[in-house]
């Protein structure tokens, strides 16, 4: 059975529309190449989370996309696929509510784990995190096959410690902006449970010892 790693990051302080130019910028200067059009997503409410719509409409130009997103348009948020070195990222990004987004990066566990052993796990922590820069992210966290359900800012910091989709487990990853939690709260946080990393735009980055391991198998 496959099996896919999803990150979910939630932002306060972007309406979508302005999300995808800064987002295609950070992830471009990363390396990254988008494979394919923008893809329409919304809200299923018979399964309770978010994904591509039904009517599957795309778009390929940027400034299109734009114009769908705006409050006038007609699209709640966006599905794209990108590249780099033969590994694909997928993303999803939505309106939850006014000024208010989810985020999820997609990629599936075999990707992950072939990242990891040839010591190339930084390219997926390079595409969250420049994800959550261009959504201006107030953290998130990662897990083997979430649902695509949306998760609030003030949610974020509890979600680490408890995962919501699995009540007493502790997700395998988790990410918090270095402009609102200092070195010393992150480590005391993470404890033994998670390897604490920095990135170079503005992160940490909880790496759990099991993430580590089932990669490494």
């Amino acid at each position: 059975m496959s099996m896919e790693f999803t990150a979910v990051l939630a932002s306060s302080s972007k309406n979508i529309a302005d999300v995808p130019r800064p987002l295609l910028h950070e992830l471009d200067r990363n390396g990254f190449r988008r494979d394919g059009a923008f893809v329409r997503a919304g809200y299923d409410p018979e399964r309770g989370v978010f994904d591509e719509a039904d009517d599957a409409q795309e778009v390929i130009g940027l400034d299109e996309l734009e114009s769908k997103l705006e409050p006038a348009g007609d699209w709640r948020g966006f599905a794209v696929e990108f590249l780099r070195d033969g590994t694909t990222f997928y993303l999803l990004v939505v309106q939850v509510r006014q000024r208010v987004l989810s985020c999820w990066v997609d990629v599936s566990a075999r990707s992950l784990s072939r990242l990891f052993r040839s010591d190339d796990q930084h390219r997926f922590y390079a595409f969250l995190c420049a994800a959550a820069r261009a959504c201006e992210a107030a953290g998130g966290f990662g897990d083997l096959d979430l649902d695509f359900a949306p998760i609030l800012p003030d949610q974020v910091v509890p979600a680490i410690r408890d995962n919501p989709q699995r009540p007493g487990a502790t997700p395998w990853l988790g990410i918090l902006p270095t402009a609102l939690f200092p070195e010393k709260q992150v480590h005391e946080f993470a404890g033994d449970e998670y390897r604490v990393l920095r990135s170079p735009i503005g992160f940490w980055i909880l790496e759990a010892n099991e993430l580590v391991d089932f990669c490494s198998r």
